[in-house]
């Protein structure tokens, strides 16, 4: 013990694990926290692909509407007038547009990802890098935004805004301020030994 009551500092071992206070613990995960963002053109192009996959579950719409059909149905204001207005097309157009929807809303609350983010290589994960789950990543980062378009005017300003959010420095749009994500680079799978 020297002069103030302190032991000395122990010898110096260099195969000692590293010790840190608790001033340095790090609370972020280091598996995904460290996961880059995905690009722009990754988002875009993730976007597009579930857009495609949306025209085609309404792609038996367009066989039983005619034109004439398409014109009456943008006057009645009615976004579901479409389904009515194409009788039985309508109906499998309807059935297809909800397995596809649900198939979407499964992806994201188990992996992360849609058809198109699987794509693009991307997932969406929180913040800290932890899964999104249902509640985030359906109910807040989907359903939220979609409910929000219908809204007359406003609606359109804010689906506007949400989609220029993403050229901020983060690249988080609208949707991920809300539900607490971002989306990232999704990990390539592991090589096989084979």
């Amino acid at each position: 013990m020297d002069e103030e009551g302190l032991s000395p500092a122990p010898p110096f071992n260099p195969y000692e694990p590293p010790k840190a206070g608790l001033d340095q613990v790090d609370t972020e995960p280091t598996t995904q926290a460290s996961t880059p963002l995905a690009t722009l053109g990754q988002r875009l192009g993730g976007s597009m692909v579930d857009g495609f996959l949306g025209l085609l579950a309404l792609a038996p719409v367009f066989a039983g509407l005619s034109l004439e059909g398409f014109a009456r149905q943008g006057r009645t204001g009615n976004p579901f007038a479409m389904f009515q207005m194409a009788g039985t097309w309508g109906a499998v157009a309807g059935i297809l547009t909800l397995a596809l929807w649900a198939i979407q809303w499964f992806l994201i609350a188990t992996r992360g990802q849609t058809v198109g983010k699987m794509e693009a290589k991307t997932r969406i994960v929180r913040l800290d890098g932890t899964p999104v789950g249902f509640a985030r990543g359906v109910a807040l980062r989907v359903w939220i935004p979609q409910l929000v378009g219908y809204i007359p005017v406003v609606g359109s300003l804010l689906v506007l805004i949400d989609v220029l959010v993403i050229f901020r420095g983060d690249r988080r749009c609208l949707h991920d301020l809300i539900a607490d994500t971002k989306v990232v680079q999704a990990a390539p799978p592991p090589r096989s030994l084979d």
